[in-house]
């Protein structure tokens, strides 16, 4: 039997298939929470757009992803 506990992956997704992780969680509440407010707090020239994304998301998106 296998155990499929769904990831939710906080990501600041920049140009190019680029992503850079800012959190991991098993909650989609608590990574939505924590996107919205890597949103209201960037600096005004960023250019990341916060996101959460599942592994599978992740694959078919074919983002490179850094931390």
């Amino acid at each position: 039997m296998k155990c499929d506990i769904k990831m939710y992956f906080v990501l600041g997704i920049e140009p190019f298939k680029v992503a850079q992780v800012w959190g991991i969680h098993g909650s989609k509440q608590k990574a939505l929470k924590q996107a919205a407010w890597l949103e209201q707090t960037k600096p005004a020239l960023c250019c990341q757009r916060y996101a959460i994304k599942t592994k599978t998301e992740i694959k078919r998106r074919k983002l490179e992803l850094y931390a």
